[in-house]
């Protein structure tokens, strides 16, 4: 496929030639460290880090970083962490405001030109061919790209709106359609509001889900929820 994210954002995302627009359209430091915790917590509960001794042996990739804050905060947590746009703007964005984590230029439509490595945990929130591109095909190679870069016992946390207009992916039938091997096990979607506070210390994940389909889409129409993938490890 001849599909070029870079070419794609340069006409239909003018705000991303700016440093302001790409400022009005990431996460805020504060909520950033409130999403990883909730992230870690879920991740625990889902028992992916189960074989990891050590937290700075988790290799993170966040693709489509914006300014960096929320990979900043897993960086916090112990972790080491890649953060990735795809465009030398957006990644001295990055450099600015996180002066500590690793930075590349990304593109997604060709990662392995891109990246020599795979990663433990790959993060996507709110990427863009996710929410402007308005094909299926395309959005599905994107994600493909995506967990060609996913270690063996790896997992991906899709993040992203349900919303159908403007053109939102359906994260699920994505995944599930590119699993016709079953070399991974989908592993629910969670509303992240409800991840991002305390209800995983009060409540189980089986009532997270029942929260997340049920009565999450009555609350907001904009319902952010976290598609959770692990690649087996054999």
């Amino acid at each position: 496929m001849s599909w070029s994210y870079r070419e794609f954002s340069s006409k239909r995302a003018s705000w991303q030639k700016h440093t302001k627009g790409w400022e009005s359209h990431t996460v805020p430091p504060i909520k950033a460290k409130l999403l990883v915790n909730g992230y870690i917590k879920l991740l625990k509960k889902l028992k992916c880090f189960d074989g990891y001794p050590n937290r700075e042996d988790i290799k993170v990739l966040d693709i489509g970083a914006g300014a960096g804050y929320i990979g900043q905060a897993f960086f916090e947590n112990g972790f080491s962490v890649l953060c990735t746009e795809h465009t030398k703007e957006g990644v001295s964005l990055i450099n600015r405001h996180n002066t500590k984590i690793n930075t590349s230029l990304l593109e997604i439509s060709d990662v392995k030109n891109c990246i020599d490595s795979t990663y433990d945990l790959i993060l996507c929130r709110e990427l863009y061919p996710f929410t402007r591109v308005n094909c299926f095909e395309e959005q599905k190679q994107v994600v493909e790209n995506i967990m060609s870069l996913l270690k063996k016992g790896g997992t991906l946390l899709l993040i992203g709106s349900t919303i159908s207009y403007p053109h939102c992916a359906d994260y699920r039938l994505i995944l599930l359609t590119l699993n016709k091997k079953n070399e991974y096990k989908y592993l629910y979607s969670y509303s992240e509001p409800f991840i991002s506070r305390r209800y995983l210390m009060f409540f189980g994940l089986s009532f997270i889900r029942f929260l997340s389909y049920w009565v999450m889409p009555i609350l907001s129409y904009a319902n952010i929820k976290i598609y959770v993938l692990h690649k087996n490890k054999t």
